[in-house]
């Protein structure tokens, strides 16, 4: 009976996983859902996240020098059964005393002033932590930039894997109707062998655009960091917008918002005010010790007093750490500078790219309607005689090549949208 009871509790179980798993399988994504899911999961955004929250803390870290201190020092001694006690010069006299004598004491320490050392470490955290909430703005930027174009990628492929079924439906077509020419003696042999060689051709292309859909729906899920297959819900298409923004304004606007330079102008910023930290500052604080004995006859003593602290010499650390300041300062500088440089020539590159893809979409448009209506005419006058065998099957090759050349043409300019976006910062029209 038992284990009767555990072979179904098995089998449901079993049954539990298939339908959870085939839940999975009928999933559908749009590009809004895919990035949700990506911003939700990746595990360098969420990485960049927790910097950020150390860095917060590193606020309040170097605000707690304002704050006092106060310790409770206590100290606990054996005093030995013999103890030899001076009674005068050269005379002294052996008592016993075996026993604990303890000290207890509570100490009190409060900064006052420091010469704005504690200011400039707190600005210097607060700026520190601005340049990390950039770098999370910029992984952010990085995530959506992967995720947009992995998902066009997928609907791309998608469509290209739809023209090559219709590609080899057509071409299967054919050698049909040549073998049936070829057994009434309308057509060569010749004519057989390459329609044989064009549909070989086709599936070759199925082969490998079903291959790259799989690569890219794989790498879309990493992306999303997501372990279960789904569909796409693929936008209607529509005419994409073309760019209204001149290369000017769009440069000017990178300088503004791209999270990367903003971020190491932070840093430079910082470090600027590192620079003199270096030197050993003298300081000024408020102290207090209240002392408790536990012998009777010895009173309670306290003291409350200012302190002035000055450094005299320091062995040369203050000068060597100044120097050490000043140089990771430069060089943050000069990969500011560096950087400002790779992002001008990077926001140009995706600038004139966009316009390429938006020339070359309009070229392709008209390109497959002509090659549409070629193939039609085509395949018309062959069936009529009016048309050569050979020139049927480039009508039918031009019309494939054009529809691959627009699928990659649309999808790659939204692509370009998507890589011009990521290289300014924000959403350019």
């Amino acid at each position: 009976m038992k284990t009767g009871l555990k072979i179904c509790l098995i089998i449901l179980i079993i049954c539990a996983l298939g339908i959870s798993v085939a839940a999975q399988s009928q999933t559908r994504h749009d590009l809004e859902q895919c990035l949700t899911i990506a911003l939700e999961n990746n595990p360098e955004l969420l990485g960049a996240a927790e910097v950020v929250k150390q860095a917060e803390a590193d606020i309040g870290l170097a605000r707690t020098a304002w704050w006092p201190t106060i310790e409770l020092v206590g100290t606990a001694s054996q005093v030995g059964p013999e103890i030899w006690t001076s009674t005068g010069p050269g005379s002294s006299v052996l008592s016993n005393d075996d026993g604990w004598d303890g000290t207890a004491s509570l100490q009190y320490s409060h900064l006052l002033y420091d010469f704005e050392q504690t200011r400039r470490r707190i600005r210097m955290a607060s700026l520190a932590t601005k340049a990390t909430k950039q770098d999370l703005i910029n992984t952010t930027n990085k995530v959506v930039y992967e995720t947009t174009s992995g998902f066009y990628n997928v609907l791309m492929l998608e469509e290209l894997v739809r023209v090559s079924k219709e590609d080899v439906e057509r071409n299967e077509t054919l050698l049909k109707a040549t073998e049936t020419r070829l057994e009434v003696g309308d057509a060569p042999e010749f004519e057989v062998l390459r329609a044989k060689v064009a549909l070989s051709n086709s599936v070759e292309g199925l082969v490998s655009a079903r291959k790259n859909l799989n690569v890219a729906r794989v790498n879309l899920r990493r992306m999303m960091n997501v372990d279960y297959d789904f569909e796409i819900d693929a936008p209607i298409k529509s005419d994409i917008p073309g760019l209204k923004t001149g290369l000017g304004d769009v440069l000017q606007l990178t300088m503004d918002h791209r999270p990367d330079l903003l971020g190491l102008e932070l840093t430079v910023r910082s470090l600027d005010k590192n620079v003199k930290s270096g030197w050993s500052w003298p300081y000024l604080t408020l102290g207090g010790q209240y002392n408790f004995h536990d012998e009777q006859d010895i009173n309670e003593d306290y003291y409350v007093g200012v302190m002035l602290t000055i450094p005299i010499f320091d062995g040369g650390l203050g000068k060597a750490q100044v120097k050490k300041n000043k140089a990771m300062r430069d060089e943050a500088r000069q990969g500011l500078e560096a950087l400002i440089d790779a992002a001008t020539l990077e926001v140009s590159d995706a600038y004139f790219s966009v316009e390429e893809a938006e020339q070359r979409l309009r070229t392709s448009e008209a390109t497959v309607e002509s090659a549409r209506e070629a193939q039609r005419m085509a395949e018309i006058g062959f069936k009529e005689g009016a048309v050569s065998y050979i020139d049927y099957v480039d009508a039918q090759a031009n019309f494939t090549l054009a529809q691959g050349n627009y699928l990659s043409n649309y999808y790659g300019l939204l692509i370009a949208r998507a890589t011009l976006n990521r290289a300014v910062g924000i959403h350019v029209d």
